[in-house]
């Protein structure tokens, strides 16, 4: 390794000094951010539509071939294997993508930056990937109904693979390239698919089927990305252990914070297989699938206003606070109109697209579809967080937000059944919500619209409320459906005119589309 490749603490703490020479497209925060959504996002908006859009309509397949028992235990072995980044890289993709706005201007040290999270990870995580399959012999019964062979091996390598072509896509993003990302992950979506139909539909895998998609989506990002980032010189023979232990001490107070999101989503799943069947985790299971469907939209931006503030956070921070608010309003209205929509015709989807054993699943969607609309709110406060490196604090709100989960889970789920898991779910998320929100807001205050938030969450409850009374347990009609659209559509309509968007609306898509 050469020496001018050691970097010191002050050079991975302070960013690098301005030059008139540089590129511009690296100023990624400047211009208008909507423009920057709409010529961006839309790529990611439709590859996770690709991606989501082909599992959606591929339920009728996956329903019929599994039963909700096998559902359950395939989607449990998913959330297992969610552990598995927490050991192997400890958070490191959250710290690359933090340090590489301080970098992007500086090929070398990017190039270094990139190279030491890799081979890091590439190594520390085979290790780590060994000893969690064989120490599985003990336990995985336990959690999933199934033995260790072949399950251990196909739940547990596609995290490896999936964090080390991570780093890539980690990389395309931050850069704004969401083409290749989107395309990417699409490409990645259609391999787990082409694998996983003949094993399910022809040889009747079950399980095994899905696991051995997820073994090929994985690997195929994996060796396209490494492939890729080797043809453009990024990735390298080069490790620099200053920078990794600097890297090291943003990302390992996330452990925690990783740790309990993952406790999160496991422990209503393990406490109902505990007092009811792993029949009900399958319905759960599948509603939570669907309801995560609300993530296409909500990561569509998300993916863009993430690099976009964190550069704006370190070259212009009021300006970028501002706009941070705004996109924060447009959000909430985009995410709290589109639950409305999935509490609306969640029945009419899992009718129409599921089998008849999971029926029932439709009334856990739109309560696990409200923790995204938080979500949304979260992610704004977090970036404040992380501009700061106080990742101490997101640890500590999402280790109280897992607490709470497991504890309502447990004390309610006995007493009220599967309906308890989601809105413990959405009160973890909520205690998660003011945490961050209070805090951020005390270090670095953003200029929320606080009215016209309040004026969205009433429309919203004041709708769900008329929806409970007359639409949402009615039968799956057309004039039913009809009914739903006309009042979606209005409601909608309410929500864009209290956060004053349809005249802005109206004047961008005259002036930038010529209609």
């Amino acid at each position: 390794m050469k020496k001018e490749d050691i970097l010191d603490d002050s050079e991975l703490t302070q960013p690098p000094e301005k030059n008139d020479k540089e590129d511009k497209t690296t100023d990624i925060h400047k211009g208008s951010w909507m423009k920057s959504v709409i010529k961006n996002g839309k790529w990611y908006l439709m590859g996770s539509i690709a991606t989501k859009a082909m599992l959606f309509f591929l339920l009728p397949v996956y329903t019929r071939y599994l039963t909700p028992d096998e559902y359950g235990i395939f989607n449990t072995l998913n959330v297992l294997a969610q552990i598995l980044p927490i050991f192997i890289s400890f958070a490191l993709d959250a710290a690359f993508g933090r340090f590489f706005h301080d970098y992007k201007k500086d090929p070398e040290k990017l190039k270094t930056l990139f190279s030491t999270v890799y081979w890091f990870v590439a190594s520390y995580g085979t290790l780590m990937l060994v000893l969690v399959i064989f120490s599985s012999q003990w336990w995985l019964m336990r959690a999933a109904e199934v033995p260790m062979y072949p399950y251990a091996f196909l739940t547990f390598l596609p995290p490896l693979f999936m964090q080390l072509g991570g780093f890539g896509l980690v990389f395309l993003k931050q850069s704004l390239k969401s083409k290749m990302t989107s395309i990417v992950e699409a490409l990645g979506a259609m391999t787990n698919i082409l694998v996983t139909l003949p094993l399910l539909v022809y040889w009747d895998l079950g399980v095994i089927a899905r696991l051995l998609g997820n073994v090929g989506a994985s690997g195929f990002i994996f060796i396209v990305m490494t492939f890729y980032f080797v043809r453009q010189k990024i990735l390298v023979f080069r490790f620099d252990k200053t920078m990794l232990r600097i890297l090291l001490v943003f990302s390992i107070p996330l452990i925690p914070s990783l740790a309990s999101k993952w406790i999160n989503m496991l422990s209503d799943r393990l406490i109902l297989y505990q007092y009811i069947d792993m029949e009900a985790v399958g319905l759960y299971s599948l509603a939570a699938n669907i309801a995560i469907l609300l993530l296409v939209l909500q990561d569509s931006m998300s993916q863009i206003i993430q690099p976009v503030s964190i550069s704006g956070l370190v070259n212009d921070k009021e300006r970028t606070k501002a706009k941070m608010a705004d996109f924060a309003l447009m959000m909430w209205i985009i995410m709290t109109m589109a639950n409305l929509g999935a509490f609306l015709f969640s029945k009419d989807v899992i009718t129409i697209f599921a089998e008849k054993s999971y029926e029932n699943s439709y009334i856990f969607i739109p309560i696990l579809g409200f923790t995204y609309v938080l979500g949304s709110q979260y992610r704004f406060f977090s970036y404040i967080l992380q501009f700061h490196k106080e990742t101490g604090i997101i640890s500590r709100a999402t280790i109280s937000s897992a607490v709470a989960n497991v504890v309502l889970n447990i004390i309610f789920i006995p007493i009220y059944g599967a309906i308890a898991a989601p809105f413990a779910t959405v009160s973890a998320s909520l205690v998660l919500l003011l945490w961050i929100g209070i805090a951020a807001q005390k270090i670095e205050p953003i200029p929320m619209d606080w009215k016209k938030l309040g004026g969205i969450a009433l429309l919203y409850f004041s709708a769900t409320a008329i929806g409970i009374l007359f639409l949402f347990h009615a039968e799956v009609t057309l004039l039913n459906f009809l009914l739903k659209g006309i009042f979606f559509i209005g409601i909608a309509l309410i929500a864009l005119k209290i956060g004053n968007y349809i005249d802005p609306m109206l004047k961008y898509i005259k002036d930038n589309l010529r209609l």
